[in-house]
C-alpha cells in the first residue's frame, strides 16, 4: 500500500510540475539606439564628386536589451529618426524604408523634413523583430540634401518569463507516466 501511495504521489508531482511549465507572459518594452551622423544627398553630382551617399542603411538590435527571438513577442514598435537640414536653401524629402512596409496611401511612404508624414504599416518589420530581434532601416534622399542622426527604437510586447518550453513540458509529463508504469509493472512481477 505504501509503495502504491509513493507511485501515485510521484506521478502527481511530475504531472503538476509539467502542467505548471506552460509559458507565462508579462508586458515588456525593449529599446535600442543607433548613434550615427550621415549626410545624404539626392544630387548625382554630390554623390560622385563629393562621395556623399544617396541612401543609408542601419540595423537596430533589441536582443541586446533582453529580447529573445521566437520566445518573446514583439507586438508594436515606435521608430524615431533624427533628420535635420544642412542649412542650405531648398526643399528636402526622405524616403524611410522598413522591410515589407505597406503604405497607407496610394503614393510612396515618405517623410518630409518639415515633419509631415504619410507613414505606413510595417508587418514585415514585426516579422523581422520577432524572428531575429532586428529591425533594418534605410533612408534615401529623394530631394535635396540633409543629415541623418541618431535612430531610436522602442518595441512593446510580451516577455516569456517561464524558462521551460513546450517540448520539455511534454517530456516531463511522459517521464512521470513512464515512471508510474514501471513502478506498477515492477510491483506486479515481484512476489509479495
Amino acid at each position: 500500500m505504501r509503495n502504491r501511495l509513493t507511485v501515485v504521489l510521484g506521478a502527481l508531482v511530475l504531472w503538476a510540475a509539467s502542467t505548471g511549465a506552460h509559458a507565462a507572459y508579462v508586458s515588456a518594452t525593449w529599446t535600442d539606439v543607433v548613434t550615427q551622423q550621415q549626410k545624404l544627398s539626392s544630387s548625382l553630382f554630390d554623390q560622385l564628386w563629393y562621395g556623399i551617399p544617396g541612401s543609408h542603411t542601419w540595423t537596430h538590435d533589441i536582443t541586446d536589451s533582453g529580447f529573445t527571438p521566437f520566445h518573446d513577442i514583439a507586438e508594436s514598435f515606435t521608430l524615431g529618426i533624427q533628420i535635420y537640414d544642412d542649412g542650405d536653401a531648398g526643399d528636402e524629402e526622405a524616403l524611410i524604408w522598413l522591410p515589407l512596409a505597406l503604405p497607407e496611401s496610394s503614393g510612396p511612404s515618405y517623410f518630409e523634413i518639415s515633419g509631415d508624414d504619410l507613414g505606413g504599416w510595417a508587418i514585415g518589420s514585426l516579422l523581422e523583430l520577432n524572428a531575429l530581434g532586428l529591425l533594418t532601416v534605410t533612408v534615401t534622399a529623394l530631394k535635396g540634401d540633409f543629415w541623418v542622426g541618431n535612430s531610436y527604437l522602442t518595441v512593446n510586447g510580451l516577455k516569456n518569463v517561464v524558462g521551460v518550453v513546450e517540448p520539455a513540458t511534454f517530456a516531463l509529463f511522459g517521464l512521470g507516466l513512464a515512471a508510474a508504469g514501471l513502478a506498477t509493472r515492477r510491483r506486479r512481477i515481484s512476489p509479495v
